[in-house]
């Protein structure tokens, strides 16, 4: 389960537009979940992200984000 999590965000990540280059990565959600995908994914591919644990970004923030990842338990 855990490394179909890590290809679809990996698959997710690189098909982000050129235009988002710049913009870091969203992890929000549950503790556990966000760490195992910024371990698993983002750090390795050296993408710059912000970790939002137990907090949820407001949808007008959205467009400050390249890919916005809600993770559960």
């Amino acid at each position: 389960m855990k490394k179909g999590i890590a290809l679809v965000w990996a698959l997710a990540i690189s098909s982000a537009s050129p235009a988002s280059d710049d913009k870091p990565v969203a992890l929000c959600g549950f503790p556990t979940d966000v760490r195992a995908v910024a371990s698993d994914v983002i750090k390795p591919g050296r993408y710059v992200f912000e970790t939002f644990e137990n907090k949820w970004i407001e949808p007008s923030d959205y467009g400050r984000f390249s890919v916005l990842y809600f993770g559960e338990k």
